[in-house]
């Protein structure tokens, strides 16, 4: 146990200058790694009946199923059937009652109550104002005490931070609306603001939980003059009573309406796809906002040239999933084509104070993912006290030998058994315990020849009020460095 002790505080005083330098000659700390984005056709059994008219399409995160109601088909006729997506195939549902039939709706899922909330929309021109609610059972209509008024292409969003529903836009046929709508579970509120955007309907609207900002782009409106006719502007709204500030990039897509917008949540990027430009002219590129840019990306397959298709972000599987896209009812994702990881391997050992843990969370997408260039943050937990409690992270290249030695190593030698060292002692770190808890921040590789560059990590915990000391390990991550 103290030879164990003595080589882990040697290891940490030799590497602790090296650990701050790793970032720059061990990982090759470059700019954002640009990697590719891949659309994928679906070669399904099943998939719901054809229909466009932005259905209504949304991610459960509590049930890990994608829900998708309404839409309409190539006759107009408007859906009112309820189907889920849970990542390999398609379920219709037939709940006892359901929504009415519709097209031009919006919905999105309320993480805080674990509901699919849809409102509005359109049907046999009748424009809609009510509330529904889905818990994966049961359509329940709601009856606040205050709405927006009927309207159809409207946009929401989700406020995972402050647990609301926001709602921009829409018309009623006459009118194209400028309003920002909230809904807290109970009842709709018009928020008055400082400033607004442009009246839009048919635009897109996200949430990019990693700024904590509303995004808006793009859109329709039947003004005449320069705020008039096919929109190509990028609004942002941080939920203050200030308003929606008009962001203005270098580069932007093209003015369009009626195309999908989602913010992907692992890699930190709203992505838009399809839709008209002016002119009503179809397309099918795809677009990415990091929060102060625009970038167009060239997937090597794109799905056909499509408008009013819809689409929902699965956290579970890390891809937009989206239907409508085209003339068919084909099923499409996007997904990275080296997607970052970070899996967790092997078995802890306990400590006095229980089994430390080294994971990767995903509330704090995309940090806690080594994407190549950028910061990542791990966090080890159940560390214990601090004093006296003092946590390291090993990162290493191999998890098969270290220093010719065999891995994975059993510590029982040293005293600690039931102990597993996993991974290469190539950087030693010593961490900050604030409270049992410890981050670990490091730059992934960011030059493209580390693109699907493996490396291994393990939590150590230094317990020294113990008599004699002792040291607890955590499992072990293996880390997927990918591109953006």
């Amino acid at each position: 146990m103290v030879a164990f002790q003595r080589s882990l505080l040697c290891h940490s005083l030799a590497f602790h200058g090296a650990a701050r330098m790793a970032s720059a000659a061990i990982l090759g700390c470059c700019g954002a790694l640009s990697a590719q984005v891949s659309w994928h056709l679906l070669s399904l059994p099943l998939n719901p009946p054809l229909r466009s008219g932005h259905a209504g399409m949304a991610f459960d995160s509590a049930r890990g199923v994608t829900v998708l109601f309404g839409g309409s088909n190539i006759g107009a006729a408007n859906h009112n059937d309820t189907w889920e997506w849970n990542g390999s195939g398609w379920t219709q549902r037939t709940p006892a009652q359901s929504p009415r039939a519709r097209r031009g709706t919006a919905m999105q899922f309320d993480s805080q109550r674990s509901r699919v909330v849809l409102f509005g929309g359109i049907d046999n021109g009748t424009y809609l104002n009510d509330t529904w609610e889905w818990d994966g059972v049961s359509w329940m209509p709601r009856n606040p005490t205050s709405s927006p008024s009927p309207r159809d292409y409207h946009a929401m969003a989700y406020d995972s931070a402050r647990a609301v529903m926001a709602c921009y836009g829409g018309w009623n046929g006459s009118t194209v609306f400028n309003e920002t709508w909230e809904w807290n579970g109970v009842t709709w509120a018009l928020r008055t603001l400082a400033a607004t955007a442009y009246r839009l309907q048919n635009h897109g609207m996200a949430y990019d939980r990693s700024r904590s900002q509303f995004v808006v782009y793009g859109g329709w409106n039947n003004l005449t003059g320069a705020t008039g006719g096919y929109r190509g502007e990028t609004w942002e709204w941080d939920g203050g009573p200030q308003g929606w500030v008009l962001r203005s990039p270098a580069v932007r897509p093209p003015a369009r309406r009626g195309h999908v917008m989602v913010y992907d949540e692992a890699r930190g990027r709203t992505v838009v796809c399809g839709g008209h430009l002016s002119g009503q002219v179809l397309n099918a590129d795809t677009w990415e906002w990091d929060g102060n840019s625009w970038s167009q990306r060239t997937p090597l397959v794109s799905p056909p040239a499509h408008v009013v298709a819809s689409s929902a972000y699965d956290s579970i599987r890390r891809e937009v999933v989206a239907v409508g896209m085209g003339s068919t009812n084909d099923t499409w994702r996007l997904v990275p084509s080296v997607p970052a990881e970070v899996m967790s391997r092997g078995q802890g050992c306990a400590g006095s104070v229980g089994m430390p843990v080294l994971s990767s969370s995903s509330r704090n997408w995309p940090v806690s993912l080594p994407w190549g260039g950028k910061s990542c943050v791990l966090e080890m937990s159940n560390l214990g006290p601090n004093p006296p409690n003092i946590p390291f992270v090993a990162l290493g290249f191999s998890n098969t030998a270290w220093n010719g030695l065999p891995l994975p190593m059993s510590l029982a030698q040293f005293g600690l058994p039931n102990c597993t060292l996993y991974v290469a002692v190539d950087v030693l770190v010593a961490l900050a315990n604030n409270g049992g808890r410890a981050d670990w921040a490091f730059v992934a590789p960011g030059s493209s020849a580390f693109l699907g560059f493996q490396m291994y990590a393990q939590g150590l915990v230094l317990d020294a009020s113990h008599v004699p000391p002792r040291v607890a390990t955590s499992n072990y991550c293996e880390l997927i460095v990918g591109g953006l």
